[in-house]
């Protein structure tokens, strides 16, 4: 359960950083735009918006991963609570036939 809480934390922190990233990003963009009359600027249009979708698939897959092992861990804790849930009820029919044991 502690694992599934960092990696929770992990994807929360990871999406807070892109929306962080794109308003700061646009925010640039924005101001660029603005204030530029250069014909250079106008040229090169198209590295702005390409670093952003760079950086936005990048983000989206490292969040994808991470919900990934998330899942992959929340499925491995339920089968140790049904594993617990199966020896527990192992001992107990074990100790109704009048077995003692100490574990």
């Amino acid at each position: 359960e502690t694992r599934m809480d960092t990696i929770r934390r992990e994807i929360f922190q990871s999406c807070c950083f892109f929306f962080i990233f794109h308003s700061f990003f646009l925010t640039i963009l924005f101001t660029s735009s603005v204030n530029s009359e250069d014909q250079t600027c106008r040229r090169k249009w198209w590295i702005p918006p390409l670093v952003s979708v760079s950086t936005s698939l990048v983000i989206i897959f490292l969040v994808q991963m991470k919900l990934c092992r998330y899942w992959k861990v929340c499925r491995q804790l339920q089968r140790e609570r049904t594993d617990n849930r199966a020896l527990t009820r192992c001992i107990q029919e074990l100790r109704m036939k009048g077995k003692s044991f100490d574990l």
